[in-house]
């Protein structure tokens, strides 16, 4: 019986090597698992938005409202503009930008008003930045 017993034990300390192991290997395998994940995905975020600086267009929207000679006009909703990164034409003629104004930020219902604008013209808000130019808003007034 106690030949029996030592061969009993000889196989459980044999099965707690063995799965120790297979632990410790698990372990390592998960390890390196996660980060090589890790890794792929910090490159994959840095690729897919490479900073503010190389951002395109910003999303908002603008409004332009005609009184006499005066055109008003306004950030009508989206996302703040950095003033000098928004260009004002009047068909096609540079008039200057938002930040003429005074503004470092256009936010919604700010406004700036070109004067001596006559009826059938064109105005169009032009943003300019790193990652080039788009017209924001043309419109005839």
């Amino acid at each position: 019986m106690a030949a029996s017993l030592g061969g009993v034990r000889t196989a459980i300390t044999s099965l707690a090597v063995v799965v120790g192991i297979a632990i410790a290997f698990l372990l390592v395998v998960g390890g390196l698992l996660l980060a090589i994940g890790t890794g792929v995905g910090l490159v994959g975020d840095f690729l897919a938005s490479p900073g503010e600086s190389a951002a395109g267009p910003p999303e908002a929207t603008f409004a332009v409202e005609r009184t006499d000679d005066r055109v008003t006009v306004s950030h009508a909703g989206g996302e703040p503009v950095p003033a000098e990164e928004l260009r004002l034409e009047v068909d096609g003629e540079p008039t200057g930008s938002w930040a003429d104004g005074g503004s470092e930020t256009a936010t919604e219902g700010d406004t700036v008003v070109l004067r001596d604008v006559e009826a059938g013209s064109t105005v169009t808000v032009r943003w300019v930045g790193e990652a080039g130019s788009a017209e924001l808003h043309v419109e005839t007034v």
